[in-house]
Protein backbone atom coordinates (compact mmCIF):
# COMPACT_ATOMS: atom_id res chain seq x y z
CA UNK A 1 0.00 0.00 0.00
CA UNK A 2 1.28 3.35 -0.68
CA UNK A 3 2.03 6.10 2.13
CA UNK A 4 -0.28 8.55 0.56
CA UNK A 5 -3.54 5.51 0.84
CA UNK A 6 -1.83 4.46 3.82
CA UNK A 7 -2.47 7.89 5.77
CA UNK A 8 -6.05 8.28 4.19
CA UNK A 9 -6.97 4.64 5.44
CA UNK A 10 -5.35 5.27 8.88
CA UNK A 11 -6.49 8.72 9.69
CA UNK A 12 -8.12 7.86 13.09
CA UNK A 13 -5.26 5.83 14.28
CA UNK A 14 -2.74 8.57 13.92
CA UNK A 15 -5.02 11.27 15.44
CA UNK A 16 -5.06 9.44 18.18
CA UNK A 17 -1.57 9.19 17.99
CA UNK A 18 -0.87 12.81 17.79
CA UNK A 19 -3.41 13.40 21.27
CA UNK A 20 -1.82 10.98 23.04
CA UNK A 21 1.06 12.24 22.55
CA UNK A 22 0.03 15.66 22.86
CA UNK A 23 -1.42 15.34 26.22
CA UNK A 24 1.71 12.90 27.77
CA UNK A 25 3.99 15.11 26.61
CA UNK A 26 3.36 18.28 25.84
CA UNK A 27 2.54 21.01 29.10
CA UNK A 28 0.25 23.37 27.65
CA UNK A 29 -1.89 20.36 26.40
CA UNK A 30 -1.38 18.07 29.50
CA UNK A 31 -4.75 19.33 30.63
CA UNK A 32 -6.75 19.86 27.72
CA UNK A 33 -9.23 17.90 26.22
CA UNK A 34 -9.27 15.60 23.19
CA UNK A 35 -10.87 18.00 20.66
CA UNK A 36 -8.96 21.32 21.37
CA UNK A 37 -5.47 19.16 20.73
CA UNK A 38 -7.00 17.76 17.57
CA UNK A 39 -7.52 20.93 16.38
CA UNK A 40 -6.89 21.36 12.52
CA UNK A 41 -4.96 18.29 12.08
CA UNK A 42 -7.56 16.30 10.28
CA UNK A 43 -7.66 19.01 7.49
CA UNK A 44 -3.96 18.36 7.66
CA UNK A 45 -3.78 15.29 7.23
CA UNK A 46 -6.58 15.39 4.08
CA UNK A 47 -3.80 17.62 2.53
CA UNK A 48 -0.66 15.80 2.78
CA UNK A 49 -1.63 12.66 0.86
CA UNK A 50 -2.50 15.18 -2.04
CA UNK A 51 -0.03 16.80 -2.16
CA UNK A 52 2.05 13.92 -1.89
CA UNK A 53 0.23 12.27 -4.65
CA UNK A 54 1.08 15.89 -7.40
CA UNK A 55 2.94 14.97 -9.87
CA UNK A 56 6.31 16.69 -9.49
CA UNK A 57 9.80 16.73 -11.60
CA UNK A 58 12.98 16.33 -10.62
CA UNK A 59 13.93 20.21 -11.08
CA UNK A 60 10.65 21.23 -9.17
CA UNK A 61 11.54 18.83 -5.91
CA UNK A 62 14.88 20.47 -5.82
CA UNK A 63 13.72 23.67 -5.94
CA UNK A 64 11.40 23.21 -3.09
CA UNK A 65 14.31 21.64 -1.33
CA UNK A 66 17.03 24.16 -1.40
CA UNK A 67 13.93 27.68 -1.62
CA UNK A 68 11.77 28.44 1.80
CA UNK A 69 9.53 30.77 -0.37
CA UNK A 70 8.73 27.91 -2.49
CA UNK A 71 7.78 25.53 0.38
CA UNK A 72 5.75 28.44 1.66
CA UNK A 73 4.35 29.86 -2.27
CA UNK A 74 1.43 27.18 -1.96
CA UNK A 75 -1.35 28.37 0.74
CA UNK A 76 -1.34 25.96 2.98
CA UNK A 77 -4.64 26.87 5.40
CA UNK A 78 -4.84 24.25 8.16
CA UNK A 79 -1.61 24.53 9.30
CA UNK A 80 -2.07 28.30 9.05
CA UNK A 81 -5.01 27.95 11.56
CA UNK A 82 -3.06 25.32 13.39
CA UNK A 83 -0.87 28.07 13.72
CA UNK A 84 -2.96 30.76 15.22
CA UNK A 85 -4.84 28.57 17.85
CA UNK A 86 -1.12 27.27 19.18
CA UNK A 87 -0.61 30.88 19.77
CA UNK A 88 -4.03 31.34 21.64
CA UNK A 89 -3.36 28.17 23.57
CA UNK A 90 0.04 29.20 24.69
CA UNK A 91 1.91 27.04 22.60
CA UNK A 92 5.57 28.23 22.29
CA UNK A 93 7.69 27.73 18.97
CA UNK A 94 9.38 24.57 20.87
CA UNK A 95 6.13 23.11 21.12
CA UNK A 96 4.46 23.52 18.09
CA UNK A 97 7.45 21.85 16.34
CA UNK A 98 7.49 19.16 18.43
CA UNK A 99 4.08 18.30 17.34
CA UNK A 100 5.43 17.90 13.33
CA UNK A 101 7.86 16.00 14.92
CA UNK A 102 5.61 13.36 16.88
CA UNK A 103 3.47 13.38 13.70
CA UNK A 104 6.17 12.50 11.27
CA UNK A 105 7.19 9.82 13.55
CA UNK A 106 4.01 8.19 14.30
CA UNK A 107 2.93 8.39 10.86
CA UNK A 108 6.63 6.51 9.76
CA UNK A 109 6.25 4.04 12.70
CA UNK A 110 2.24 2.76 12.07
CA UNK A 111 3.27 2.91 8.10
CA UNK A 112 6.34 0.39 8.78
CA UNK A 113 4.14 -1.73 11.72
CA UNK A 114 1.67 -2.11 9.44
CA UNK A 115 2.90 -2.47 5.98
CA UNK A 116 6.65 -3.88 6.40
CA UNK A 117 9.18 -4.58 3.32
CA UNK A 118 5.71 -4.52 1.08
CA UNK A 119 5.80 -1.59 -0.36
CA UNK A 120 9.49 -2.61 -1.66
CA UNK A 121 11.51 0.53 -3.39
CA UNK A 122 8.52 2.74 -3.94
CA UNK A 123 8.16 2.97 0.49
CA UNK A 124 11.80 4.76 -0.15
CA UNK A 125 10.29 7.46 -2.52
CA UNK A 126 6.65 7.97 -0.85
CA UNK A 127 8.47 8.58 2.41
CA UNK A 128 10.86 11.47 0.81
CA UNK A 129 7.60 12.62 -0.45
CA UNK A 130 5.50 12.68 3.02
CA UNK A 131 9.05 14.13 4.16
CA UNK A 132 8.82 16.92 1.89
CA UNK A 133 4.83 17.62 2.51
CA UNK A 134 4.92 17.60 6.65
CA UNK A 135 8.48 20.46 6.74
CA UNK A 136 5.82 22.37 4.20
CA UNK A 137 3.06 21.95 7.00
CA UNK A 138 5.50 22.77 9.47
CA UNK A 139 6.98 25.57 7.86
CA UNK A 140 3.75 27.05 7.37
CA UNK A 141 2.43 26.76 10.77
CA UNK A 142 5.69 28.09 12.35
CA UNK A 143 5.59 31.17 10.04
CA UNK A 144 2.02 31.95 11.38
CA UNK A 145 2.57 31.24 14.41
CA UNK A 146 5.84 33.72 14.63
CA UNK A 147 4.09 36.36 12.82
CA UNK A 148 1.49 36.36 15.06
CA UNK A 149 3.76 36.33 18.09
CA UNK A 150 5.29 39.15 16.56
CA UNK A 151 1.93 40.91 15.66
CA UNK A 152 1.48 40.87 19.47
CA UNK A 153 4.58 41.71 20.70
CA UNK A 154 4.50 45.33 18.82
CA UNK A 155 1.07 45.86 19.98
CA UNK A 156 2.13 45.47 23.54
CA UNK A 157 5.45 47.87 23.07
CA UNK A 158 2.96 50.20 21.54
CA UNK A 159 0.69 49.91 24.70
CA UNK A 160 3.34 50.16 26.88
CA UNK A 161 5.18 53.11 25.26
CA UNK A 162 1.99 55.45 25.30
CA UNK A 163 1.38 54.37 28.43
CA UNK A 164 4.81 55.48 30.12
CA UNK A 165 4.51 59.02 28.75
CA UNK A 166 1.49 60.09 31.09
CA UNK A 167 3.37 59.14 34.50
CA UNK A 168 6.15 60.75 32.64
CA UNK A 169 4.50 63.82 31.81
CA UNK A 170 3.42 64.35 35.86
CA UNK A 171 7.21 63.51 36.70
CA UNK A 172 8.19 66.67 34.60
CA UNK A 173 5.51 68.55 36.10
CA UNK A 174 6.78 68.21 39.37
CA UNK A 175 10.47 69.02 38.35
CA UNK A 176 9.25 72.41 37.05
CA UNK A 177 7.46 72.97 39.95
CA UNK A 178 10.56 72.01 41.98
CA UNK A 179 13.10 74.12 39.55
CA UNK A 180 11.15 77.12 40.87
CA UNK A 181 11.79 76.79 44.61
CA UNK A 182 13.73 80.00 45.82
CA UNK A 183 16.88 79.24 47.71
CA UNK A 184 17.21 75.94 45.76
CA UNK A 185 20.80 74.77 47.24
CA UNK A 186 23.56 74.00 44.39
CA UNK A 187 22.86 70.06 44.94
CA UNK A 188 19.32 70.89 44.33
CA UNK A 189 20.08 72.08 40.84
CA UNK A 190 22.25 69.86 39.72
CA UNK A 191 19.95 67.21 41.18
CA UNK A 192 17.20 68.96 39.22
CA UNK A 193 19.52 69.48 36.11
CA UNK A 194 20.09 65.44 36.23
CA UNK A 195 16.57 64.73 36.57
CA UNK A 196 15.95 66.66 33.61
CA UNK A 197 18.31 65.06 31.62
CA UNK A 198 16.55 61.35 32.52
CA UNK A 199 13.33 62.79 31.00
CA UNK A 200 14.48 63.98 28.25
CA UNK A 201 16.29 60.74 27.18
CA UNK A 202 13.37 58.95 28.58
CA UNK A 203 10.88 60.91 25.92
CA UNK A 204 12.77 60.05 22.99
CA UNK A 205 13.12 56.58 23.75
CA UNK A 206 9.27 56.36 24.28
CA UNK A 207 9.06 58.42 21.05
CA UNK A 208 11.72 55.83 19.31
CA UNK A 209 9.73 52.54 20.33
CA UNK A 210 6.27 54.09 19.54
CA UNK A 211 7.57 54.84 15.82
CA UNK A 212 9.38 51.51 15.29
CA UNK A 213 6.46 49.84 16.81
CA UNK A 214 4.44 51.41 14.00
CA UNK A 215 6.79 50.79 11.39
CA UNK A 216 6.55 46.74 12.29
CA UNK A 217 3.09 46.79 12.46
CA UNK A 218 2.61 48.06 8.48
CA UNK A 219 1.28 51.98 9.24
CA UNK A 220 5.29 53.02 7.98
CA UNK A 221 6.32 56.57 8.44
CA UNK A 222 3.98 59.41 7.48
CA UNK A 223 5.21 63.11 6.56
CA UNK A 224 3.20 66.12 5.72
CA UNK A 225 5.49 68.30 4.40
CA UNK A 226 5.21 72.17 4.83
CA UNK A 227 7.81 75.06 3.75
CA UNK A 228 10.42 75.09 6.44
CA UNK A 229 13.50 76.79 6.99
CA UNK A 230 16.08 74.35 8.18
CA UNK A 231 18.51 76.38 9.81
CA UNK A 232 15.56 78.03 11.90
CA UNK A 233 13.96 74.89 12.92
CA UNK A 234 17.81 73.45 14.12
CA UNK A 235 18.60 76.52 15.99
CA UNK A 236 15.53 75.63 18.02
CA UNK A 237 16.02 71.90 18.93
CA UNK A 238 19.74 72.41 19.60
CA UNK A 239 18.47 75.57 21.81
CA UNK A 240 16.29 72.89 23.33
CA UNK A 241 19.52 70.34 23.94
CA UNK A 242 21.47 72.93 25.40
CA UNK A 243 18.83 73.27 28.44
CA UNK A 244 18.81 69.70 29.00
CA UNK A 245 22.53 68.79 28.79
CA UNK A 246 24.22 72.60 29.70
CA UNK A 247 27.53 70.59 30.20
CA UNK A 248 27.29 69.41 25.98
CA UNK A 249 29.42 71.35 23.48
CA UNK A 250 27.18 71.51 20.32
CA UNK A 251 27.51 73.35 17.82
CA UNK A 252 25.82 74.51 14.18
CA UNK A 253 27.17 75.98 11.16
CA UNK A 254 24.75 77.06 8.29
CA UNK A 255 25.40 79.65 5.84
CA UNK A 256 21.72 81.03 6.32
CA UNK A 257 18.29 80.03 5.82
CA UNK A 258 17.47 76.95 4.51
CA UNK A 259 14.04 76.61 2.71
CA UNK A 260 12.65 73.85 1.61
CA UNK A 261 9.30 71.77 1.90
CA UNK A 262 9.66 68.87 4.88
CA UNK A 263 7.87 67.57 7.60
CA UNK A 264 8.98 70.21 10.33
CA UNK A 265 8.22 67.52 13.28
CA UNK A 266 10.14 64.44 11.38
CA UNK A 267 13.32 66.60 10.61
CA UNK A 268 13.00 67.71 14.40
CA UNK A 269 13.22 63.50 15.01
CA UNK A 270 15.89 63.01 12.76
CA UNK A 271 18.25 65.59 14.44
CA UNK A 272 17.29 65.03 17.87
CA UNK A 273 18.21 61.25 16.97
CA UNK A 274 21.48 62.40 15.53
CA UNK A 275 22.71 64.49 18.37
CA UNK A 276 21.25 62.25 21.09
CA UNK A 277 23.48 59.75 19.11
CA UNK A 278 26.29 61.43 19.03
CA UNK A 279 26.57 62.57 23.07
CA UNK A 280 25.93 59.21 24.01
CA UNK A 281 28.69 57.66 21.59
CA UNK A 282 31.04 60.31 20.94
CA UNK A 283 34.02 61.28 23.05
CA UNK A 284 32.62 62.10 26.14
CA UNK A 285 33.21 66.01 26.35
CA UNK A 286 34.13 66.60 22.31
CA UNK A 287 31.64 68.83 20.56
CA UNK A 288 28.66 67.85 18.53
CA UNK A 289 28.67 69.88 15.29
CA UNK A 290 25.28 69.93 13.24
CA UNK A 291 26.65 71.32 9.54
CA UNK A 292 23.64 72.23 7.04
CA UNK A 293 24.78 73.16 3.68
CA UNK A 294 22.38 73.22 0.61
CA UNK A 295 23.04 73.05 -3.40
CA UNK A 296 20.44 73.19 -5.86
CA UNK A 297 17.66 71.17 -5.14
CA UNK A 298 19.04 68.98 -1.92
CA UNK A 299 19.76 70.03 1.17
CA UNK A 300 21.88 68.06 4.03
CA UNK A 301 21.97 67.26 7.44
CA UNK A 302 25.29 66.79 8.61
CA UNK A 303 26.08 65.77 12.46
CA UNK A 304 29.64 65.16 13.57
CA UNK A 305 31.40 63.75 16.97
CA UNK A 306 34.77 62.65 17.43
CA UNK A 307 35.52 59.59 19.47
CA UNK A 308 36.29 55.69 18.00
CA UNK A 309 34.83 54.42 14.89
CA UNK A 310 32.10 52.63 13.74
CA UNK A 311 33.61 49.10 12.63
CA UNK A 312 33.40 48.72 9.22
CA UNK A 313 31.93 45.47 9.45
CA UNK A 314 28.99 47.47 10.96
CA UNK A 315 27.92 49.72 8.88
CA UNK A 316 26.08 48.36 6.70
CA UNK A 317 23.53 46.54 9.33
CA UNK A 318 23.50 49.96 11.54
CA UNK A 319 20.60 51.40 10.29
CA UNK A 320 18.24 47.95 11.12
CA UNK A 321 17.46 49.08 14.55
CA UNK A 322 18.70 45.73 16.10
CA UNK A 323 22.19 46.11 16.24
CA UNK A 324 23.84 45.46 18.84
CA UNK A 325 28.17 45.40 19.47
CA UNK A 326 29.30 42.44 21.56
CA UNK A 327 32.32 42.33 20.87
CA UNK A 328 35.13 41.75 24.21
CA UNK A 329 36.60 44.72 25.74
CA UNK A 330 34.55 47.62 24.32
CA UNK A 331 33.51 50.52 25.99
CA UNK A 332 29.90 50.01 27.60
CA UNK A 333 28.44 53.65 25.91
CA UNK A 334 29.42 51.05 22.66
CA UNK A 335 27.30 48.44 23.72
CA UNK A 336 23.92 49.88 21.68
CA UNK A 337 23.22 51.71 18.70
CA UNK A 338 19.47 51.47 19.89
CA UNK A 339 16.81 52.07 16.81
CA UNK A 340 17.21 55.89 16.85
CA UNK A 341 19.15 55.35 13.27
CA UNK A 342 16.55 52.96 12.19
CA UNK A 343 13.82 55.87 12.87
CA UNK A 344 16.16 58.53 10.74
CA UNK A 345 16.64 56.21 8.21
CA UNK A 346 12.65 55.52 7.42
CA UNK A 347 12.19 59.62 8.09
CA UNK A 348 14.71 60.42 5.41
CA UNK A 349 13.44 57.48 2.50
CA UNK A 350 9.58 58.96 3.87
CA UNK A 351 11.68 62.15 2.51
CA UNK A 352 12.54 60.72 -0.78
CA UNK A 353 16.13 61.28 0.41
CA UNK A 354 18.66 59.02 1.59
CA UNK A 355 21.30 58.75 4.93
CA UNK A 356 25.17 58.54 4.38
CA UNK A 357 27.82 57.60 6.92
CA UNK A 358 31.66 58.55 7.63
CA UNK A 359 33.23 57.40 10.51
CA UNK A 360 37.30 57.14 10.73
CA UNK A 361 39.78 57.11 13.75
CA UNK A 362 41.36 60.59 12.38
CA UNK A 363 38.28 62.50 11.25
CA UNK A 364 35.34 60.82 13.70
CA UNK A 365 32.03 60.07 12.61
CA UNK A 366 29.47 62.07 10.62
CA UNK A 367 26.00 60.92 9.69
CA UNK A 368 24.77 63.50 6.59
CA UNK A 369 20.90 63.24 5.82
CA UNK A 370 19.97 64.23 2.49
CA UNK A 371 16.89 65.60 1.43
CA UNK A 372 15.39 67.17 -1.44
CA UNK A 373 14.12 70.65 -0.82
CA UNK A 374 11.20 70.59 -3.07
Amino acid sequence: MRLAKFIKNHKELIIDEWVNYAQNYIEPALDMGPGMIEDHISEMLDQIPQEMEQFQTKEEREEKSKNLEKVLEPDNKPSKLHGEQRVDIGFDIVHVSSEFRALRASVLRLYDEKIGVEAGEQKFQDIIRFNEAIDRAWMHSVARYHNLMDQSKNWFLGILGHDLRSPLASIASIQELLSKTENLSPDGEELLQHSRTSIRRMNDLISNLLELTNLRLGSGITVNKTNCDLTSHCKHIIEEFKITYPKADIQINSPGPINGQWDDLRIGQVVANLITNALRYGRPGGPVVVNLSAKDKEATIAVHNEGEPIPENKKEIIFNGMFKDTEENEDSRQSSFGFGLFIVNKIAEAHDGSVDLESTKEKGTTFMVNLPRY
